[in-house]
């Protein structure tokens, strides 16, 4: 047990003595700079991600700003409608708009039905004073 213990311990000290001898070996200049290039390269795009991450989270922000800005504007308007009786009917909502417009035919066509009522009982009185005075 001792003998493998000892192995092992050598073969240790073998890879810790390579280690040391590759660290002190001088790194290429090319390689050095290539290596310190990439490590700004990467800083910065993780600076250039975290930008981006919050300018995305400020424009979230002021949608949400928005919204919260319409939705409290579109309460106080119909707010403003249910008690302005002028004002809702000026801007009157689409489904009774509809109606409205429907009523408003139909009494047109009724009116009209009945101005033609009266054209054909005046043409038929004219034409029975036509007969009778022959």
């Amino acid at each position: 047990m001792a003998a493998i213990i000892k192995e092992e311990e050598e073969k240790e000290e073998k890879i810790e003595a390579r280690k040391a001898m590759l660290e002190s070996y001088p790194k290429n200049p090319a390689v050095e700079a290539s290596e310190i290039a990439q490590e700004a390269a990467d800083e910065a795009a993780k600076q250039k991600y975290k930008d981006d991450f919050e300018d995305q989270q400020k424009l979230l922000d002021s949608f949400e700003a928005k919204k919260a800005d319409k939705k409290k504007a579109a309460k106080e308007n119909e707010n403003l409608y249910k008690n302005n009786a002028e004002l809702w009917t000026a801007n009157m909502p689409q489904q009774y708009l509809e109606g409205y417009i429907q009523t408003q035919v139909n009494d047109i066509r009724h009116q009209l039905a009945q101005i033609e009522a009266r054209e054909q009982d005046s043409d038929s009185d004219s034409s029975d004073s036509d007969s009778d005075d022959e």
